[in-house]
């Protein structure tokens, strides 16, 4: 799997064309779920949806890409900063997670509140949002709300709604960057 989700679109003469960058917030016990999506996701950099939509890249950070020989709190705080779709893997060692809970979650909400960000669940396991974590329970979630991913027998199912989901997400993303510009 690479490191980064990008596809270089030419420029359009004298024109940059936006992007949309998406922080994946997963627990590192459910790696093997965060490269499911990211193999899901690289598919995206070949979309002739991403060209039809003005995109320049599409780029979807998780912390495989930390850089060796920098802090990593550094730079993970960085990408919380640069993010436009907060994408939490949600299941109980996504509730467990310190560091998801006291700086990716809430530096989401921050952001969230002051309509910075889109945040975009996906759930992996069964997880009562409503009682862990009631400020995701007000979102919609993917793969589709009162499902979990793992609860698919055939994974082209799930990933058909996680795909249709994530791209509402890119559209409203760039809604809000043309109705912020300068």
């Amino acid at each position: 799997m690479s490191n980064a989700l990008r596809s270089a679109l030419p420029r359009h003469a004298g024109r940059r064309r936006p992007s949309v960058k998406l922080f994946i917030s997963y627990s590192h016990k459910n790696r093997v779920w965060m490269e499911r999506l990211g193999v899901f996701l690289n598919g995206f950099q070949y979309d002739d949806r991403l060209a039809n939509r003005g995109l320049q890249y599409l780029h979807a950070w998780h912390d495989n890409e930390l850089s060796l020989g920098n802090p990593w709190d550094g730079d993970i705080r960085q990408e919380l900063e640069e993010m436009d779709i907060f994408v939490p893997l949600v299941s109980p060692e996504f509730f467990a997670s310190w560091y998801i809970q006291e700086v990716e979650l809430l530096r989401a909400k921050d952001r969230h509140a002051v309509g910075e960000i889109l945040i975009v669940p996906i759930i992996i396991y069964e997880a009562n949002l409503r009682e862990k974590c009631a400020f995701l329970h007000g979102f919609k979630s993917l793969p589709a709300t009162d499902r979990w991913w793992n609860s698919y027998p055939d994974a082209n199912d799930a990933y058909k709604l996680i795909d249709d989901g994530l791209w509402m997400a890119i559209d409203a993303a760039l809604r809000r960057k043309a109705t912020k510009k300068p």
